[in-house]
Parts: C-alpha cells; structure tokens; sequence
C-alpha cells in the first residue's frame, strides 16, 4: 500500500515537470544496475526474456522466463522509484527418461535508488538502490516472503569511449530446505562489467557477477557473459545477451534479449 501511495504522489509531481529529452540509460540486459537516475519528468521501460540452461549429474534443466519487466519513474534529478516482475516461467526437468515440467508467475520487486554523488575526476559518479522482493507469485516461484537488497552502485569514465562499473551489497532470499520448512539466507552481491561504446548507436559489455553466502548454507555462484545494445531511436534500445557460469552452482549458460525505452509523462 505504501508503495502505491508514492507512486501516486510521484505521478502527480513529475506531471508538474516540464521534461527536457535527454539520453538513455538501461540497466539492461546484464545484471549490472547503472548509478543514473531516470529523468525528473519520464517513465522507462525494461522489458526482455531469457532462457537459461543448466546440467548437473545427470539432471538436465531448462528454464524460460518472459516477459521481465521493470519500469522506473524520475521523481527528482537525484531520485527513482521502480517496480518489476521476473515476468512468468516454463521450467522442464529431465531425469533420465523422466520429464517434469512447471510453469507460473515469479515474484516482483520494488525499489527506490537516491544518487549520491556526481563522476569528479577519481571519485566514481555513485547511487544508493535498495527495495524488496513482492511475494505475489504461483506457489512454485515465490520466496512468499518480502525479501530485501541494498546495493551501491558506481561507474568510472574511462575516457569518451569507456567506462567501468560496478556494484556491491547484500541481499536476503527465502526458499523451502530440505526438511520442508522456508528459510531466508543472506548473501553478498558482486558485479563488475566494462562498457565500450564502439560507435554512437553500439554498446557492447563484458560482466563478471556472482554472489557469496554470508550464512553456513549455500555456496559461491559466479557467471560471465557478454552483452550488445543497439539504439534504434534516440529512447529505445534493443539489447542480446549470452553468458556462461563459472561455478558449479552457476547455471551452465543463459541467453536473451529485449528492449528499453522511455517517455516523458
């Protein structure tokens, strides 16, 4: 309730707001969240799938997830607020020559991200996100509990051309263990990613993310891929994605696309 009384409030603001057109910046389609604000005044949209794969003694997984959805609201020149969707999954299961399937909706998310500071010289330009995670999915994709991240978020000019980003923080997350009952497990969150503008409408990405756990359960899950945007229009960006884990409990590849833009309100 309390997240959408502000978003009331918020709409009722930025309508007061004339906006200006000014660029685009997409969190997509990597996991690395960018330090930029959406623009006081506009309404972006994130939207994609992805179909991840992975195989593990003799277990073969597929999972497809469509259409996930993020859409961020400029409140302030220094302040979002967002709301997404990991979107509905198919997920298939092979055992042998034994075959499960699932499908359903995942859980949402809701956040609010405050920059803190501005790029000067060494000193990183830097943002502050964090929210928690909506229960609201089918009973075989949902925490069923508000599970809660807090990230810092940063980014380095390398020149015109290029640019190093990455973020830090914790997240909790609740799953059913072995003896039925849900438990809710911290982690600590990594990502570090390269961006190289190789011309004005081409972007490509290089990413390393992964996590620790922080509790006695769990191991380390660590992923590289490799990410391309391409801006079509002057707020719409189209994007591909393909990565492959580096740890055991990483899943073994993942692939996917999708689109970002945004208008003012």
């Amino acid at each position: 309730m309390m997240w959408l009384v502000a978003f009331a409030l918020s709409t009722s603001l930025i309508a007061q707001v004339p906006a200006s057109r000014p660029g685009l910046s997409t969190n997509r389609p990597n996991a690395t969240e960018s330090p930029d604000t959406v623009p006081q005044g506009y309404i972006h949209f994130e939207l994609g799938w992805q179909l991840t794969g992975d195989d593990q003694a003799g277990t073969r997984l597929r999972s497809y997830d469509f259409p996930a959805t993020v859409v961020r609201f400029g409140l302030h020149r220094r302040l979002e607020l967002s709301v997404g969707w990991a979107g509905a999954a198919w997920e298939e299961v092979k055992v042998g020559g034994f075959v499960a399937d699932a499908h359903g909706v995942r859980d949402g998310q809701a956040a609010a991200k405050v920059r803190l500071w501005s790029e000067d010289g060494p000193l990183p330009r830097a943002s502050l996100r964090g929210g928690v995670s909506l229960p609201f999915g089918d009973s075989s994709f949902t925490s069923r509990r508000a599970d809660p991240f807090l990230l810092f978020l940063a980014t380095h000019s390398l020149g015109d051309r290029v640019s190093l980003n990455y973020n830090l923080g914790p997240s909790w997350s609740t799953a059913t263990g072995r003896d039925g009952d849900r438990d809710t497990l911290s982690s600590f969150n990594y990502i570090v990613s390269a961006d190289i503008a190789v011309e004005s409408r081409l972007a490509v990405s290089v990413e390393l993310f992964g996590s620790t756990a922080l509790n006695a359960s769990g191991r380390a899950q660590n992923s590289l891929d490799f990410s391309l945007g391409y801006n079509i229009r002057n707020l719409v960006i189209a994007d591909f994605i393909v990565g492959q884990g580096l740890s055991s409990d990483a899943p073994d590849w993942f692939i996917g696309s999708g689109l970002t833009f945004q208008f003012p309100l």
